[in-house]
């Protein structure tokens, strides 16, 4: 009954996102909410059993993936939920999905190459599989999860800065040798803005209301003075996670 009732919320999503993105990202939604009240105790019509089986096909169907991939030659770098990453010969690629596709009648798209790409972790190891970024061939960073609203717009620009600079080299080797040798000087140049920057460069979004950390956390509507050891403190934590990063 699961298939049945969301086949037709699967197939729309996909037409809308031809014609209207934001109503295919709300039809998205509708479908994560789906899988959710399965497994949701008190939802009238969830059922574990069906949630458990939704997590073993979905298991089943990332396994079968990952096997066709390494048997035909590709290193698979990263996995999650919906997504595989592969490194290989990029002229085997489609190859490679319509093998998958047809081992697990689902429907699969190459959604990005990239000259390199990141996963980055925290300072204790722990990796953040949605939090990546990477250069595509045409010189475009691709950045997910890294550069956030609840950040103060000057570690904001900050990462910016940094993802930039990395955006220049064509590969891996010579993103880290980059940023290893501009991050001391443009981390120098943001602590200073720690202290003497623009009341803007102070405004973070928790729940899409600007905040300013002063004596205490106070909305941003005017603005009433910062912290700056604050921000001082946010900033080396930025530079020590993008050393980490680059290293």
């Amino acid at each position: 009954i699961v298939p049945e009732s969301l086949e037709y919320l699967v197939k729309r999503k996909q037409e809308m996102k031809e014609v209207d993105k934001v109503r295919a990202e709300a039809i998205k939604w509708v479908l994560v909410a789906s899988f959710g009240y399965l497994g949701y105790r008190n939802s009238r019509f969830g059922k574990i059993e069906a949630y458990e089986l939704v997590t073993y096909l979905a298991r089943k169907t990332m396994r079968i993936a990952i096997r066709e991939a390494q048997e035909m030659g590709f290193e698979v770098i990263h996995g999650l939920i919906d997504s595989l990453v592969v490194r290989g010969d990029s002229s085997r690629i489609y190859s490679l999905v319509e093998n998958i596709e047809r081992k697990t009648k689902i429907g699969l798209k190459v959604d990005t190459e990239f000259d390199w790409i990141c996963f980055t972790s925290s300072r204790k190891g722990e990796s953040y599989p949605q939090r990546y970024f990477g250069r595509t061939p045409s010189g475009n960073l691709k950045v997910r999860g890294v550069i956030r609203k609840n950040q103060p717009k000057l570690v904001r620009d900050f990462l910016t800065d940094i993802l930039n600079v990395a955006s220049r080299e064509a590969n891996s080797h010579d993103a880290k040798r980059v940023v290893r040798e501009s991050l001391p000087q443009i981390t120098e140049e943001y602590l200073r803005r720690a202290y003497f920057g623009d009341p803007s460069d102070y405004v973070m979004e928790i729940k899409g209301i600007p905040y300013i950390k002063g004596k205490r956390l106070y909305k941003a509507w005017r603005y009433a003075g910062h912290d700056p050891l604050y921000y001082e403190n946010f900033v080396k934590r930025a530079a020590l996670e993008l050393k980490g990063w680059f290293s």
